[in-house]
């Protein structure tokens, strides 16, 4: 099995600027137009928990949806697991009747692993060693 990580790359330091980058196996992939990163985003940020489409809808485009809004959504949503698929890692985006939800471990998703590495228990030297994992 292949690594998967999802990082946002901030340019110039501003966090919520950059795009979404997904690496495999030490490979930086394309996950296409920014509205796609986004919609990978979305459902990054909400890792394992189904997001209702007029969620999904409404975060990608920011409360102004196109006419067509459903049907790009389902064509972004179309690429994404097959660009997932192609790493060979175990992620995948499943449509529930709650939504749809991004199958993955959480510490793939720079920012779950960053929250649990700052949650990190136990003595001062467990900790410092949790943060600095997390600020690397």
């Amino acid at each position: 099995m292949l690594g998967l990580t999802i990082t946002w790359s901030p340019p110039h330091g501003v966090p919520a600027v950059g795009g979404v980058q997904l690496q495999a196996g030490g490979r930086l992939l394309d996950v296409g137009t920014p509205r796609q990163q986004a919609v990978l985003a979305v459902l990054a940020v909400d890792v394992g928990r189904p997001v209702p489409v007029e969620t999904l809808v409404d975060r990608v485009w920011s409360g102004a949806p196109p006419v067509e809004a459903r049907n790009v959504l389902h064509s972004h949503l179309s690429r994404i697991r097959a660009l997932l698929k192609n790493t060979g890692a175990a992620a995948r985006i499943e449509r529930r009747n709650a939504g749809y939800v991004l199958d993955i471990d959480p510490d793939v998703v720079d920012t779950h692993r960053f929250a649990r590495l700052v949650d990190t228990r136990g003595t001062d030297a467990d900790r410092a060693a949790a943060l600095t994992e997390a600020l690397s």
